[in-house]
């Protein structure tokens, strides 16, 4: 058991670091602990949209000011409630309402984690937005339903929850926020707009330049902020690995599509290497995790504006009254009353008709305890000979609904009340109070476990008014109890959710339905539930605080009528009678006792005689709590019931947090509500509401959950959570993998996984849903040993007549043993939505634009400002598209460029169209983009500019040695370090003297340096202006590359010189652009020069005779000098002079060789034991020799972004220097 157990959790958190592919879906999933979420997102849009709503919209009577709610500080549901209501109102529906689509968009990595397009991941655009389009027509055609139910309300709800989570995810893992920032794209998901523009599968999309596998590091080279080649405006993606869609493989060093990136990407390691997520502030997760703030605004903005942009947005496609229904605005919960109308029930449906119009009187009085809406469900036998069930907000449609109720038929005595019980959980809110009258025992007992399962997801409370049964016996109260543990089905349900038994005679039901007109309200919660013997603890503590606003107390007597003392916090006994302190109820054996406005404190109740007691303590406040338990491996919510023993992670979230001082603790009470435990909570990290947690090992026997702290005057509440949480020994999962999509007139099946951690058992699976969807499960029956598990298959099938958006939410249950009532059971929600079918025909054509002719040339003197406007050129061009036709053909033009095409009709396809483009000689370049239906995008590039010829002046920093003199600035043409383009100088320590570098020496390391720089340049002109010829025409971007020559290398006056180290000396020099003239250089930049000679380390050394260069560093830099570590520091230190040339200096220089020698040979050691149990990237090392005669892959020109054009001035980082020769991996082909 323990291994499995360990089995389990590492399985897990190998499935946690898989579960999401862009925004994480909650905080408890989230990599760092400000990162925003799916859930942090939609439920910031939700508030604001909703704040704006409510003061745009209030309901007749309400009066709201401009900004009274959009700027409260929290913006809380709670918060928004309390202003708009100005009273004490329970936000949980709203909160509910929220919950469902958050629930829904975290479901998509919980369930649909390896489909490229719904995480718009891949460059899969034509899926994603087909996806997103079709979804948003699915919502709107549900709520636009003439007939439309709660049912399809909810259903809306969880399609809403897939669309956002797609929405979002595209400015997370898309290049949009990188070109636009916050800015939202209105289009995405609108029917009948143009796809946007896109990379076509040939172009490449990222570079590996300055973005290694690992992510940025935080060092000048690997930011990742650079690594986007696609041209400005056009969209791609990152790829990942273990989705449906690979990325494609290329033959360039450093460019090819984008990753999406992060630590268990390994399309991370593939070229182009790193990634473009932006789905965290953590470096290591998410390569671009400096736009992740952007990212996450726009992603709110986007959810806004679907939910309430003028026109298009959600509430105005759906109208005011229903987007408030979609939200759950409206306060309360469902009142509901389900009445078994068979003919000896008329003193019931009475007594029921009483206390409902009481009900309704006392909402016209005060509004805040009007419920939601009213449900009347009767049962009869046969169901067919029950009234009609009743949905409705209308008080009066409810009362004449009860009016009609008539007791007829009915034969033998029991009757068919778990099916009644059934509709009212399927037709009722979340957390609904549910009142059963019926004088007869379940006929129906076979629908107990489905009745369980719906309990378990509604989390409402069920009260039975029992005036008979069967067997014609009263019952008492310890009776009742044991019935509970032998399966008595009203007991049980009574006792799992928290609801009552009253055992009462037919004269006594009036007076005991008043406790429903008592327990509907505004804010219900509850406070304490207990049993007591008859020889328990007499006095009784109940902490009121101040929220508490009324204070219910439910005594049960076993045997007689219940005797006692209520002493105050004060200490005085309560004296009853007044308005403000009543005997609400009193029969033989129960007393309802209800005060108005408690004083804070304390409480102590005292039995005053030996009978056994239940006590229940319920009240009205808006600070209220709801507890779910997580899966510490997947940081997802656990749906069904804990395994017992197992960890988990108890999730305390709560709603009028404003009210709390501190929220401290949870205790674990038995069903007599003696405690089992205490557990300390911890406010987990994150953004919105406090949200607490804590480690929690769930015990083997039935528990309640109680929430405890302080309020803003430290005075101690209690909230307890009534639902009955029953630990089992098996659990149910969803299996792993993609379920398939159910159509209208077709099947689908989605897989489960049943696992059994405790003894070998046979389990009984049943599946039921709401809507009709779910055809069976497979297997029905299994037995599984200690250990082991089965995968079964749950089926659904879809009529021709079913509306896509049509959602099923199907609850499986699995029972041992005999598969009885009483039988240990677990369930899990098994969620299936009808879809639409598109046949959706994807285009893998991108268009072509091909230049035919130029005619003109601009070189460097046409393009003076004196004389450029009466310089013309013009380019010709060819246009076709082979997939879904071309959609248009466009340049950004100014005065003076004229851009014309043949007339063609959008769509058009395998036709050839001509297209011209004229300017003058002062717009040199030209860039027209061509777009086809699909958003695949090519362009034609023609570019006469010329790099600029002057710097700016600069004082240059001269390295500070004992042998440096102060130069002279020469009369010929010689240059010096006093000119401007020492700034794009280089230095370099070499072992060696100045004698030995003499003219032979100079030559071949001055034709070295040539060497190397005109091969990276033929490699890389794409990315370097100052590797392109000056005068030079580009069709789709292919540029030749300059040749550098011995001239163009060229030392500074002075050097070389003396080192600060007195075996080596410093050459400083700068690479001319064959461009230049003799008489002004205009050098290489010299960051570019820096990364060149670093490359070619080994080269140059070659050059020199081997001879070692210890450090290459931008000229003007301080020295580097060695340290204790080998490595070199760029402090020298002040005053260095000849003495240091002594012998006891040259004994200290040996000294401090060796030193670092053999740290150095340890480090290298180490390091190769630790990377030979590394698994590398799957990369090519690169074999330089070769690499230098690799050509620009002619697929990926002319499709360089922004983020790259300037690529001389973003690589002057500043380099580090490294006393260790360099290695390959120094090169941004290898990282």
């Amino acid at each position: 058991m323990a291994i499995f157990a360990s089995v389990k959790k590492v399985f897990l958190v190998m499935i946690l670091a898989q579960t999401a592919v862009s925004f994480r879906p909650n905080r408890f999933s989230a990599f760092y602990g400000l990162d925003y979420t799916h859930e942090d997102i939609t439920k910031t849009a939700a508030l604001k949209v909703v704040a704006k709503f409510l003061e745009e919209n209030p309901e007749e009577g309400r009066a709201v000011t401009p900004g009274q709610l959009q700027n409260l500080d929290p913006l809380t549901a709670s918060s928004i409630f309390s202003s708009y209501y100005g009273g004490p109102v329970s936000a949980k529906n709203f909160d509910d309402a929220i919950g469902d689509i958050t629930k829904a968009n975290a479901d998509i990595d919980q369930h649909d984690l390896w489909t490229s397009s719904v995480h718009f991941n891949a460059e899969q655009f034509q899926t994603a937005l087909t996806r997103l389009r079709n979804i948003r027509s699915t919502i709107i055609g549900t709520l636009q339903k003439a007939d439309l139910t709660d049912l399809d309300v909810s259903a809306a709800r969880i399609n809403t929850g897939s669309y956002l989570h797609t929405l979002q995810d595209f400015y997370s893992n898309t290049n949009w926020v990188e070109n636009n920032g916050a800015v939202i794209y209105e289009d995405l998901g609108m029917p009948d707009r143009p796809n946007p523009a896109v990379a076509p599968p040939l172009m490449n999309t990222c570079s590996s330049t300055d973005c290694p596998p690992g992510g940025p590091s935080g060092g000048p080279r690997t930011t990742c902020e650079n690594n986007l080649i696609v041209p400005e405006g056009v969209l791609t993606s990152g790829y990942r690995s273990d989705q449906d869609v690979d990325k494609p493989s290329v033959d360039h060093a450093w460019l090819g599509k984008c990753s999406h990136g992060g630590s268990h990407d390994a399309t991370r390691s593939l070229t182009a290497t790193g990634g473009i997520n932006k789905e965290s502030l953590d470096r290591a997760e998410s390569p671009h995790h400096f736009l992740h703030e952007t990212a996450a605004r726009a992603a709110i903005n986007a959810t806004e504006h679907f939910f309430y942009a003028a026109g298009s947005g959600l509430k105005d496609q759906v109208g005011v009254d229903v987007f408030r229904r979609f939200f759950n605005l409206a306060s309360g919960t469902s009142l509901c009353i389900v009445m078994d109308d068979t003919g000896s029930m008329s003193n019931d449906i009475a007594a029921a008709k009483s206390v409902s119009i009481e009900i309704i009187q006392r909402a016209v009085a005060n509004p805040f305890d009007k419920p939601y809406n009213y449900v009347l469900v009767p049962f009869n036998d046969p169901m067919s000979d029950a009234g009609p069930m009743t949905i409705t907000r209308d008080s009066t449609v409810y009362t004449a609904a009860i009016n009609a109720l008539n007791a007829h038929g009915g034969g033998d005595c029991p009757e068919l009340s778990m099916t009644g019980l059934e509709l009212a959980l399927q037709n009722t809110l979340p957390k609904s109070k549910i009142y059963l009258f019926t004088d007869a025992d379940p006929k129906d007992s076979d629908k107990m476990p489905d009745v369980l399962s719906l309990l378990r997801q509604k989390k409402s409370t069920i009260t039975f008014l029992l005036t008979g049964s069967c067997s014609r016996k009263r019952r008492d109260l310890h009776g009742r109890l044991k019935r509970a543990v032998s399966g008595n089905p009203y007991d049980v349900i009574a006792e799992e959710s928290g609801g009552k038994v009253f055992d009462i005679t037919k004269d006594e039901v009036a007076e005991v339905s008043e406790v429903i007109a008592l327990e509907v309200n505004g804010a219900p919660v509850t406070v304490m539930i207990k049993s007591v013997s008859e020889s328990g603890p007499r006095d009784h503590e109940i902490a009121v605080d101040d929220t508490l606003l009324e204070m219910v107390i439910t005594l049960t007597g076993s045997t007689a009528t219940p005797v006692f003392q209520l002493y105050t916090p004060r200490g005085a006994t309560q004296v009853f009678g007044t308005a403000d302190a009543q005997v609400v109820i009193e029969t033989d054996r129960y007393k309802v006792l209800k005060l108005t406005s408690p004083a804070a404190g304390t409480w102590v109740l005292r039995l005053a005689d030996s009978q056994g007691y239940d006590i229940e303590v319920t009240g009205k406040s808006v600070l209220d709590f709801s507890t779910e338990f997580l899966d510490p491996g997947t940081g997802f919510l656990i749906d069904g019931r804990p395994v017992a023993g197992s960890e988990y992670r108890l999730v305390v979230s709560g709603r009028g947090l404003e009210n709390v001082g501190n929220v401290t603790s949870a205790t674990l009470l038995d069903q007599s509500g003696a405690v089992l435990s205490r557990i300390y909570l911890h406010t987990s990290s994150g953004r919105g509401e406090p949200v607490y947690t804590a480690t929690i090992l769930p015990p083997s026997q039935p528990f309640r959950i109680s929430v405890e702290g302080i309020d803003q005057r430290n005075n101690t509440f209690t909230r307890l959570l009534t639902t009955l949480i029953e630990s089992q020994s098996f659990r149910l999962d969803l299996a792993a993998g993609n379920k398939d999509p159910l159509y209208p007139g077709g099947s689908s099946r989605v897989g489960f996984v049943l696992v059994n951690e405790g003894a070998e058992d046979t389990f009984q699976l049943t599946v039921s849903d709401d809507v009709g969807l779910v055809t069976g499960v497979s297997p029905t029956s299994v037995t599984l040993a200690t250990g082991t598990n089965v995968t079964g298959y749950v089926t659904f099938s879809a009529a021709t007549s079913v509306s896509p958006g049509t959602a099923s939410t199907a609850i499986l249950t699995a029972q041992g043993s005999s598969g009885s009532s009483t039988a240990p059971s677990n369930f899990i929600t098994v969620p299936m939505t009808v879809s639409e079918r598109i046949i959706l025909v994807i285009d893998t054509s991108p268009p072509v634009c091909s230049i035919t002719s130029v005619v003109g040339n601009c070189t460097a003197e046409l393009q003076h400002p004196d004389v450029c406007a009466d310089r013309a050129w013009s380019v010709q061009m060819s246009v076709t598209d082979s997939g879904l036709g071309l959609r248009e053909v466009w340049a950004d033009v100014s005065t003076g460029q004229v851009l014309t095409t043949d007339t063609f009709v959008s769509g058009l396809k395998d036709s050839e169209i001509s297209a011209n483009y004229s300017s003058t000689c002062c717009h040199p370049t030209m860039t027209v983009t061509v777009v086809d239906l699909a958003g695949y995008v090519d362009q034609c590039v023609v570019d006469f500019s010329i790099p600029t010829t002057e710097a700016p002046p600069t004082t240059p920093r001269v390295p500070t040695t004992a042998a440096v003199t102060t130069p002279q600035v020469p009369t010929t043409a010689a240059v010096t370090p006093a000119m401007s383009v020492t700034e794009h100088a280089v230095a370099m320590d070499v072992g060696m003297t100045v004698s030995e570098f003499n003219d032979e020496v100079k030559m071949g390391f001055k034709v070295t340096v040539a060497s190397s720089v005109t091969s990276y340049c033929q490699r890389h002109v794409m990315e370097f202006t100052s590797c392109r010829q000056e005068n030079h025409r580009r069709k789709r971007a292919i540029y030749d590359a300059v040749t550098f020559d011995s001239d163009n290398v060229v030392i500074l006056e002075g050097y070389p010189t003396l080192s600060a180290s007195p075996d080596r000396i410093t050459v400083a020099f700068f690479v001319s652009n064959p461009n230049s003239s003799a008489e002004e250089h205009v050098p290489v930049p010299g960051s570019l020069l820096l990364m060149v000679m670093r490359h070619d380390r080994m080269e140059i050394e070659e050059a020199l005779g081997w001879r070692t260069i210890y450090s290459i560093y931008t000229y003007g830099d301080d020295i580097p000098t060695v340290t204790s570590a080998g490595l070199e520091s760029t402090k020298v230190t002040e005053g260095l002079d000849k003495q240091n040339d002594g012998p006891a200096s040259y004994v200290l220089h040996i000294v401090i060789g060796v030193v670092v020698a053999v740290v150095a040979i340890v480090v290298i050691i180490v390091l190769v034991v630790t990377l030979r149990g590394v698994r590398q990237p799957s990369v090519i090392k690169p074999n330089f020799e070769d690499d230098w005669k690799v050509n620009v892959d002619p697929s990926t020109t002319g499709h360089v972004n922004r983020a790259l054009k300037s690529a001389d001035e973003r690589m002057s980082w500043s380099a580090e220097t490294q006393e260790i020769p360099m290695t390959e991996t120094d090169s941004p082909t290898n990282w």
